[in-house]
């Protein structure tokens, strides 16, 4: 089976078979979806829609099978790098041959539109303006709200309450019902969220364990601590003459080189709305907390600890001759930064790299930004006869990937579900138009590997896919017991996966973060706002060039004041209000 390291806004490498695939089997004890799933059906649908008198009815069994079958309408964005086994297409396949011999659903594609370009949501847009909408169908965050300003979409609230299976709730509520939330108008579930995982967005600070050795420094408690190593290495040459103190990029944003984590190490939010003292929602990026955190910046370009040529920069350049080129011991960012340009380094020289929790110098926890809003979301036209069936469809993909049916040894176990065709970047879910997947599942594995370490030999593995990952790790693992040896590819990719989900990693970080609740949520979870929609681009440019002056010290620290207030003239007052609306009504 495939697993996915997940990570903010960007989409990161695969912890088994490739870039592109979103999930893993896994087992969830008493999952109640797999009885009676022949049964035939005598119960209306749910959800307010009423039935026609010759449809079949359904009962409450969340894998219950129409008799006769019903057929279900909707559309599909097609993926370019997606290829097919013979006989197999984006109309027929294992996936729809499933579905209707399980459940007695027949899924027709209406239409299909290529996902790149935004053809896909163009089209919907055509679709959602004619009136003429399929049962089922995914929707961006600005067309869900349209279709529910529109009265276009039935209300889910009952059937989800009443079909949805304990492992699609478990799937779908993992983070306390947020994206559940963010699907919820006026008290009124209208959608099914495809929801993001939060846990990874945790900040870190990346640091050369071996450097810190070589000079007898400690790891920090506090952030002048970090400002002080990343001096020590500068002024010690450690990774030789143009050592860089501290690795920027020029657009100053993500995980490697992003400056959010250094942010919210003074309790900063940049790009994101937080309620204020008043209980009202604010801009991250005009609070003063933001003055602080700038003028240190300022300060250490200016004595040369951050990188003199960060300016000019991108994401590749920072890989190329920070981390790759040995010459940087220390930077903020991200969940799997080992399986990027970190591993080269360590492949190079044996960069001894360790993610260590964010600090801060005032002895307050440091709270890592996130956004829990969801990517997109299922919905159900209001003219539709099963609303259930959606749900139907979602508990089925959820048993296959993480119940009962992702577990060699039951009938219907098939990994032909989930594995890559043949020996393309690929895999067969893709063709089905909902899914669902479990959210923070990178923590459960590192919880996994860390039961799996107290006793290897006996340990009874809950999911077929973590025979590969722990494998994968145990490479490192014996490799670290005669540490001479060179590292070639193999050794590196394992100690990425092993500072990822090992005891010493980012995922024990994150295990602690969530347990402490070390995080802070976007509470605007809603579309782009019509203010939004006419004035972000140059918000957003105008809060970046002002970033970029301050820090390098051709404006002075006072310029973010001028910004703020210049921000809010130029828009952010009027998005402002469109937000607290928004959450006014929802809340």
């Amino acid at each position: 089976m495939i697993k996915r390291v997940w990570k903010k806004s960007l989409t990161v490498a695969t912890v088994c078979a490739f870039l592109v695939a979103a999930t893993a089997a896994c087992s969830s004890g008493g999952n109640g979806n797999g009885a009676n799933e022949g049964g035939a059906t005598t119960a209306p649908p749910s959800g307010g829609n009423e039935a026609s008198a010759s449809a079949p009815a359904a009962d409450l069994n969340p894998l219950g099978k129409y008799e006769p079958a019903i057929t279900i309408r909707t559309v599909k964005a097609t993926e370019s790098n997606v290829k097919f086994a013979p006989g197999q297409s984006w109309d027929d396949n294992i996936w729809f041959d499933l579905v209707r011999d399980t459940l007695g659903v027949n899924i027709k594609n209406t239409w299909l539109a290529p996902m790149e370009g935004q053809q896909f949501e163009q089209k919907m847009n055509v679709t959602i303006a004619s009136g003429d909408l399929p049962d089922f169908f995914e929707a961006s965050a600005s067309q869900f709200q349209q279709l529910a300003e529109d009265g276009q979409i039935a209300d889910l609230t009952q059937v989800y309450a009443d079909y949805g299976s304990p492992l699609l709730k478990e799937l779908l509520e993992f983070d306390d019902g947020l994206s559940l939330s963010a699907s919820t108008i006026g008290g009124k579930l209208l959608a099914i969220p495809k929801p993001f995982g939060y846990s990874d967005t945790q900040g870190f600070i990346w640091i050369r364990n071996d450097w810190l050795d070589k000079y007898g420094l400690k790891p920090p408690e506090k952030l002048e601590d970090v400002w002080t190593i990343a001096q020590t290495f500068v002024e010690k040459q450690a990774g030789g003459p143009g050592t860089i103190g501290l690795a920027l990029r020029k657009d100053l944003e993500g995980d490697l080189g992003g400056v959010d984590q250094i942010f919210n190490s003074y309790h900063a939010y940049p790009r994101m709305w937080i309620k204020g003292s008043d209980g009202k929602l604010v801009y991250g990026s005009v609070q003063p907390e933001m003055k602080a955190a700038l003028a240190k910046l300022q300060e250490l370009y200016k004595s040369g600890i951050i990188d003199q040529e960060f300016g000019v920069k991108d994401y590749g350049k920072v890989c190329e001759s920070a981390l790759a080129g040995g010459k940087n011991g220390i930077y903020f960012g991200g969940m799997a930064d080992p399986l990027g340009c970190t591993s080269s380094g360590f492949q190079k020289d044996k960069a001894d790299w360790v993610p260590y929790r964010l600090v801060s110098d005032d002895g307050k926890p440091v709270l890592s930004q996130a956004k829990i809003a969801p990517s997109s979301y299922y919905v159900v036209s209001k003219t539709a006869e099963h609303p259930e069936a959606l749900i139907k469809i979602l508990n089925l993909f959820a048993d296959v990937g993480f119940g009962e049916r992702s577990q060699e040894g039951h009938p219907d176990y098939n990994p032909l579900y989930f594995n890559q065709v043949g020996d393309t970047p690929s895999a067969n879910f893709h063709v089905m138009p909902f899914q669902v997947f479990l959210q923070n599942k990178n923590v459960k594995d590192y919880r996994d590997y860390m039961d799996y370490l107290k006793d290897p030999a006996n340990y009874q593995f809950k999911e077929t896919s973590d025979k590969q990952l722990f494998g994968n790790m145990d490479a490192y693992v014996k490799w670290k017991e005669n540490p001479d040896q060179p590292v070639d590819q193999t050794i590196a990719t394992s100690w990425a996966y092993y500072m990822i989900f090992g005891p010493v990693s980012t995922q024990a970080v994150i295990d602690e973060a969530m347990s402490d609740n070390r995080y802070i949520f976007d509470e605007y979870l809603g579309p782009p706002t019509e203010t939004m929609k006419q004035k972000q681009a140059l918000l957003s440019k105008t809060e970046k060039d002002m970033l970029t002056r301050i820090v390098m010290g051709s404006a002075s620290v006072d310029e973010f004041d001028k910004f703020a207030e210049q921000w809010g003239k130029l828009g952010g007052d009027a998005i402002a209000k469109e937000v607290n609306d928004w959450y006014a009504a929802r809340h």
